[in-house]
């Protein structure tokens, strides 16, 4: 199995995780895994400041399991190339770049 994509996307994730304020500045995430770990550290401490539910962390690592066992059963030969999930990838960065969004009226 490739791992480009995984290299490029899991960074990309992180930074706009980041950028609203989910996960930790300084620290670099490479992996699902500690992105989730990462997650519940933030998701707690705001759930105590501003007294917000916090985030489902188990339920992402439950669905995070799940996908990774679904991926297990497939076939080789019926995944995209690199080169497709790359330009997927490249696509939807490009998209969400040029798309305005509810938290961030500036954004064009």
């Amino acid at each position: 199995m490739c791992t480009a994509p995984r290299e490029q996307l899991i960074p990309e994730m992180a930074d706009a995780l980041k950028a609203q304020g989910l996960l930790e500045k300084d620290v670099q995430f490479v992996g699902v895994d500690q992105m989730l770990d990462g997650l519940e550290r933030t998701s707690s401490r705001l759930a105590a400041t501003i007294n917000t539910p916090p985030l489902d962390v188990a339920g992402l690592r439950r669905e995070w399991v799940a996908i990774r066992e679904e991926a297990r059963g497939l076939q080789p030969g019926s995944l995209p190339s690199r080169d497709t999930i790359a330009g997927q990838i490249s696509g939807a960065s490009s998209i969400s770049g040029r798309s305005t969004r509810w938290d961030n009226p500036q954004r064009t």
